[in-house]
């Protein structure tokens, strides 16, 4: 039986804001491998190996849904590990590059200001990649009220993964 959980969401799903609420729950970011603002050849390897790894020992782990990520994680998916994507609906495009500038806006990290520069370049294509990626169980956001915790958590019962998510808040009060 499969004994992890591995979320590949697209951006501005609300990984970053999950993790920092949950002990568990790590927001595995792919600049991570970045030197220089450049990463180095097959780091999509490394990357997935350490998010599988990660998820083996008990944690959801939310990573990039880059096309080579996608790939190499299509190589694991008999493993014990349950390898799912999130995505908005293709619908939600206005509404969700809006979101993106907002959160830009908000926090003008160069992170946020590459998604939104991503959404607005790529976003038809990539949403519809990743919704059309058979390897993988697809979930596809189709109104901008859900609630990422409400998903992952049932994700968790019907995989029968053992994170018991609300008992590891973190107090978000300091």
């Amino acid at each position: 039986m499969p004994n992890g959980l591995i979320i590949m969401g697209y951006q501005g799903i609300g990984k970053s804001t999950l993790a920092r609420k949950y002990i568990d729950v790590i927001d595995f970011e792919s600049s991570l491998l970045k030197i220089n603002n450049n990463r180095f050849d097959n780091w999509e390897q490394v990357y997935c190996n350490m998010a599988i790894d990660l998820a083996s020992q008990g944690n959801i782990v939310l990573t990039s849904s880059h096309k080579n990520v996608r790939e190499e994680f299509a190589k694991y998916v008999s493993s014990k590990i349950h390898i799912i994507s999130i995505c908005p609906s293709i619908n939600l495009k206005n509404s969700w590059i809006n979101t993106l500038l907002t959160r830009y806006n908000q926090n003008k990290s160069d992170k946020n200001l590459a998604a939104y520069k991503n959404a607005v370049n790529n976003f038809d294509n990539s949403v519809t990649d990743i919704s059309k990626d058979f390897n993988f169980s697809n979930i596809i956001i189709d109104d901008l009220d859900y609630d990422l915790f409400t998903i992952i958590k049932g994700l968790c019962n019907i995989y029968n993964i053992r994170t018991p998510l609300e008992y590891h808040l973190f107090d978000t009060n300091k």
